[in-house]
């Protein structure tokens, strides 16, 4: 997905923005080489946001006392 940033917004506040969480930010470093001098982005900067991974079930867990 490409989405266009904000006025002096950051790498972290834009996946904030877009994603609810900062967890992907490393991924979209990745995806935007380009990006990851600067320390603000100008108003309409397009940046690359990966795809999110599908969320992984949790493993079941088994308790030794039942």
């Amino acid at each position: 997905m490409n989405v266009r940033s904000l006025q002096h917004e950051t790498l972290d506040a834009l996946c904030y923005r877009v994603l609810g969480n900062t967890r992907m930010l490393e991924q979209v470093m990745v995806a935007n080489p380009h990006l990851t001098g600067m320390v603000t982005m100008a108003s309409g900067q397009q940046v690359h946001i990966p795809d999110v991974p599908a969320q992984v079930e949790p493993k079941q867990t088994i308790n030794l006392w039942d």
